[in-house]
């Protein structure tokens, strides 16, 4: 995920973001302005969002869930870089300690008035963070980084602050409360997905994953009952219809492109220097050339578009991400600013796909909980898991259900078939869930370090 999120496609999505709204904000006249990590930006007006194509709802500032999130963005401290307790947190979060609820006091006495502010946010349906520019820098000279990354870090940062939140709770036994923080890290993730770029999309997966990872531990590692795990349940499956959709991040992507070609061609000296002397001669100095390049970046999201529609399973078995890529290599605009998305492209596709077979799992997860409440024991099957099941647990990679056993340690096995469309077995590998030829849900190696 890490590497996916760095990779030269964001950068690209962000450039493009970056010229878009420099379009659209020229010389604002006293700008509002917004503080966060200390530094103070300007703020692009959310009209002159809208006049590029976006569409997002009109939230007072007590319903838009980013009001909450920004201050607490100045109100959270973290832990010292290197630290004792940042260690302390790392070893928490990735579940190899069982017992710091005192060691960890300090960290979150120090981020009550945080956490209240996540709470309320949490609490918002809507979520619309503002687009802002760093005071007195121009976009040539800025990183585009700063446009988006700040409050994407504090999300990803809030999600794993909630985790160790709930960690806490967990070593008290208050495991209804320990569920409650897990869940605000999926929220978390959802509210950060409702931005309309690619990026906004990827660091509210990472974000989802945090929460997911953090309830399968205390299912697995503690008993709780019924009407608490169903109650969770619900809560979670309400959450699942709320995921980031690649669909909606990448139609985001499109008006961002889209009106960056725009700019350039409004601004003839810019696109002469973005695209090259040579090309900028023979090809875009006419109004045929520019009509050219509008005509093929339109196609290219089009194709985009189409691809990304098709089932998973025939998304990758036709290489369907490939085919726009090739075509736009091939038109007769060379420098066409969107064909760098190909290489990465069936990463985001299956990125999503991961996630959304992760939030299918994760109900199968409670039901096999609620069961052994009752039974005192799993299944031997899924078709015994039903009753209790609020999805169809269904593979999104395969179409088929999901691969379930029951191991002879009385543990279980879930597995997805993955990127590679085939059934290998389900074979569980300490530390490399994401990494082998089947995505893999073992109890036991989720209960212990893994």
């Amino acid at each position: 995920m890490k590497r996916l999120i760095c990779s030269t496609t964001v950068v690209l999505m962000l450039h493009t973001f970056a010229c878009a709204i420099g379009a659209a904000a020229a010389e604002p006249a006293e700008p509002e302005t917004v503080t966060m990590f200390g530094n103070t930006y300007s703020l692009v007006p959310d009209d002159e969002l809208r006049a590029l194509g976006f569409e997002f709802p009109d939230l007072t500032l007590d319903e838009n869930a980013a009001t909450y999130y920004l201050k607490a963005i100045e109100a959270y401290v973290e832990p010292a870089r290197g630290s004792g307790l940042s260690r302390l947190r790392d070893e928490v979060m990735a579940g190899r300690c069982t017992d710091a609820s005192g060691a960890l006091v300090p960290y979150l006495e120090d981020n009550k008035k945080a956490l209240e502010l996540i709470e309320q946010a949490a609490a918002q349906d809507g979520c619309h963070f503002p687009v802002v520019l760093p005071l007195g820098e121009s976009l040539e000279t800025m990183s585009v980084a700063e446009i988006l990354l700040r409050y994407l870090a504090g999300m990803r940062e809030f999600a794993r602050f909630v985790v160790t939140e709930g960690k806490a709770r967990e070593f008290e036994r208050r495991y209804e409360d320990a569920l409650d923080a897990y869940r605000l890290a999926l929220r978390i993730g959802n509210h950060a997905a409702q931005g309309p770029t690619l990026i906004e999309g990827l660091v509210g997966i990472a974000c989802n994953m945090i929460g997911m990872r953090a309830i399968e531990q205390c299912l697995v590692r503690y008993e709780l009952d019924e009407h608490a795990l169903a109650m969770a349940q619900l809560r979670v499956h309400e959450l699942s219809k709320q995921r980031p959709s690649v669909v909606t991040a990448m139609r985001g992507e499109r008006v961002w492109s889209t009106s960056v070609v725009e700019s350039l061609i409004d601004h003839p000296k810019g696109l002469r220097s973005f695209v090259g002397e040579a090309v900028w001669r023979f090809v875009l100095r006419s109004e045929e050339g520019q009509e050219q390049m509008r005509h093929d970046v339109r196609a290219f999201w089009d194709e985009i578009e189409q691809a990304l529609e098709l089932p998973l399973p025939e998304f990758i078995k036709t290489g369907a991400g490939e085919e726009p890529i090739r075509k736009a290599k091939a038109r007769k605009f060379p420098p066409n600013i969107m064909s760098a998305l190909g290489p990465a492209l069936a990463r985001v596709r299956t990125t999503y796909g991961l996630n959304e077979v992760s939030w299918i799992v994760l109900d199968i997860e409670f039901a096999l909980a609620r069961y052994a409440d009752e039974h005192g024991m799993y299944p031997q099957t899924l078709d015994e898991l039903k009753p209790l099941m609020l999805t169809d647990g269904i593979d999104p990679f395969s179409g088929k259900p999901l691969h379930y056993r029951l191991e002879p340690d009385g543990g279980y096995t879930i597995w997805s078939v993955g990127e590679n469309l085939v059934d290998d077995g389900g074979v569980a590998a300490k530390g490399v869930r994401w990494r082998q030829a089947d995505y893999v849900w073992n109890s036991a190696l989720i209960a212990g370090t893994d």
